[in-house]
């Protein structure tokens, strides 16, 4: 699946231009690509043990997601930060995803957020 879309001046949208105090050309008229990647999994029916829905899934957040964040560290390719999955690899480190995202979005956008977040779902209900 690929979408088109215009640049936001929301922080933490992907396609976020950044705060705008005077709207510029291009600001304006910045265009994102989103590429999205549909993995279906078989329903029970056809999979009753579960074995290849594990595997697939497994695939996916170990090798797929691997492969995506380096292409991305290479050609400034960034994943939506809603939808990162984080690797239940050992050797790989979760610790680069959450580093990708303060980099891509800046300390002060991260910060609010984390502030938001506590002060609207300290329990951690809507993470993931």
């Amino acid at each position: 699946e690929q979408r088109w879309t215009s640049g936001s001046t929301s922080p933490l949208s992907p396609a976020s231009v950044g705060p705008q105090e005077n709207e510029s050309y291009a600001s304006k008229n910045a265009l994102f690509s989103w590429v999205g990647v549909i993995m279906y999994l078989p329903s029970e029916d056809f999979d009753p043990t579960g074995y290849r829905r594990q595997f697939i899934t497994d695939y996916f957040k170990d090798k797929y997601c691997k492969l995506v964040r380096q292409v991305g560290e290479k050609y400034g390719i960034m994943c939506h930060w809603a939808k990162l999955e984080v690797s239940d690899d050992p050797n790989d480190s979760n610790a680069e995803v959450a580093a990708s995202v303060r980099k891509h979005f800046g300390p002060s956008v991260i910060q609010a957020f984390n502030s938001a977040r506590d002060k609207y779902d300290p329990k951690r209900i809507l993470s993931s």
